[in-house]
């Protein structure tokens, strides 16, 4: 760090701390100890996208570009955002629901990214004409089906919304099962029509089950009936743009809805994903417990050596 420097002035890192300026703010960040890229089917695709939506910003237009600042300083401070973000309900499960400091360009990639993952055309070369005023949904869901083979019924309804050209509703959930969780994700995706008095119908979707992984639940598709009881958190939300050329602009979050499975202790296929469920945790348990001590050895034996003033091939000889 230089001397005579104040903290306002500083880039780089201070210790375990790294400084960095965002137009005239200081943010400061804590150095991460390990960085794991783990390559996943949806982490993949959002690289994809990113990679095929960011070059778009540097053959737009000055004055296209000039949009989406003005339209990023309208948003005002992350502290303004957070505060007209009012959320309904609680646990709201929809993540990015805080406010964030954005520039055009940030504004711009998040705006494209949100029609990629709506089933939207995109690139997006306009800036939203509004920043806000999406009416959330209100949502209801339902356990139907029977225990043999369960479903989650949910019956979304909508407020009164501008005719636009565009409107979809997105559904999320989030699922909690013998104390395995699966992350929020976005579930369905669907077109609804307003007519010219911003009235739209209710519309119902579905869920028979969930797309999982075979290192953790053992296949790629689990239905409900295959659970042995667990707890499942719904939520939607509306994405619409006001034309094919425009970025696309979501509501807050509508209600939290919660459905129960029920136990199916004569389910041959349930029992057999909980005996699944429990040796995929003691393994990763197990996994955990020797990566901790590992580290706790490895910082003993290199403190020790440091101690004595050995600094010539010591991770080598600590590795030993």
């Amino acid at each position: 760090m230089a001397v005579g420097r104040s903290i306002a002035q500083q880039v780089g890192k201070i210790g375990d701390v790294v400084v960095t300026q965002w137009k005239g703010i200081v943010v400061t960040r804590s150095l991460p100890v390990e960085v794991e890229q783990p390559n996943t089917p949806d982490q993949l695709n959002s690289r994809r996208l990113m990679a095929e939506i960011s070059p778009r910003w540097y053959v737009m237009t000055t004055l296209q570009r000039a949009k989406w600042e003005a339209m990023a300083k309208m948003l005002g401070g992350a502290s303004i955002q957070e505060k007209r973000m009012v959320t309904r309900g609680g646990g709201n499960i929809i993540p990015n629901k805080k406010g964030v400091l954005m520039s055009g360009y940030n504004l711009y990639m998040r705006s494209n990214m949100l029609a990629a993952t709506s089933d939207m055309g995109y690139p997006r070369d306009e800036a939203p004409l509004a920043a806000g005023g999406i009416p959330a949904p209100s949502i209801k869901a339902t356990l139907t089906g029977g225990q043999d083979d369960p479903a989650i019924s949910c019956e979304i309804m909508f407020l009164s919304l501008p005719p636009l050209e565009e409107i979809r509703v997105r559904t999320w959930f989030y699922l909690h099962s013998h104390c395995m969780s699966r992350e929020a994700k976005i579930e369905s995706v669907v077109p609804i029509s307003v007519d010219s008095t911003g009235l739209s119908q209710p519309i119902t979707v579905v869920f028979r089950g969930f797309k999982g992984s075979k290192m953790q639940w053992g296949k790629e598709w689990v239905k409900w009936s295959e659970l042995d009881t667990g707890c499942v958190r719904i939520q939607s939300e509306i994405v619409m743009a006001y034309s094919r050329r425009h970025g696309a602009w979501r509501s807050v979050g509508s209600n939290v809805e919660e459905v129960v499975l029920p136990p199916q202790p004569n389910n041959p296929k349930a029992q057999e994903m909980l005996k699944f469920i429990r040796e995929y945790k003691r393994s990763r348990d197990k996994r955990s417990y020797y990566r901790k001590n590992a580290m706790k050895i490895f910082s003993a034996k290199l403190g020790d050596k440091l101690m004595e003033g050995k600094t010539d091939g010591i991770i080598a000889e600590v590795m030993k």
